[in-house]
């Protein structure tokens, strides 16, 4: 749809879209100087760390300028933390009550 300034929805839509993108690199650029070890809650049986290198964000990470070059876990160690978030968390929340915890402890951006 076609708006009175020449543009269009779709223009607008991938501009806010890019926007969103690079704010999450930037994002995770800052949140990853200075560490060496990340926990992440991988796929239950499935490839563990290795997981990581198949993330887009962590793809665009690895990119030359961005953030450390290379395979992310090349530079990064990271630990499967699957097996404790289950048993000392999931286990023992329901969904409404994981989400009532996740919305609290976590800041909206």
């Amino acid at each position: 749809r076609e708006r009175s300034d020449g543009s269009d929805d779709s223009d607008e839509e991938e501009e806010e879209e890019d926007v969103l993108q690079d704010f999450k690199l930037t994002a995770l650029v800052s949140m990853l100087t200075g560490v060496s070890t990340v926990g992440v809650a991988c796929t239950p049986n499935g490839p563990g760390a290795m997981e990581t290198e198949k993330w887009p964000l962590l793809q665009a990470y690895g990119i030359e300028g961005v953030g450390r070059s290379g395979f992310f876990t090349m530079s990064t160690q990271v630990v499967n933390t699957w097996s404790v978030v289950h048993a000392h968390c999931f286990a023992q929340l329901d969904g409404a009550q994981l989400r009532r915890e996740l919305t609290a402890s976590i800041p909206p951006f």
